[in-house]
């Protein structure tokens, strides 16, 4: 993940959120992700980046029927698409040791 990270072939989060099944697990990048698919929720769940309640809010509206949209969890994130991507990556740069 560092790697991929570093060498900019990780994936955007709007780009794996809207990632259908048959992408995500064709893909030679299988391993890249799931591993980043981990990494994201851990993000969204942490405390000290103030998603945790937005992230619950959006999973509770998804079991409720409302779209699972990347739209949708920005709404419910407060934040736009491109903002949580820097704060992703800064964040698992943190993760990583700062080796991005």
């Amino acid at each position: 993940l560092s790697r991929a990270l570093r060498e900019g072939g990780w994936v955007a989060v709007r780009r794996l959120l809207e990632m259908d099944w048959q992408d995500f697990v064709a893909s030679g990048d299988l391993p890249l992700h799931y591993a980043e698919s981990a990494m994201l929720i851990r993000f969204l769940l942490a405390p000290e980046t103030g998603y945790a309640t937005g992230f619950r809010e959006f999973l509770a509206g998804v079991s409720r029927g409302e779209p699972a949209t990347s739209e949708a969890l920005y709404r419910h994130l407060g934040v736009g698409g491109e903002s949580l991507d820097a704060r992703y990556r800064a964040w698992l740069g943190l993760r990583l040791g700062g080796r991005l």
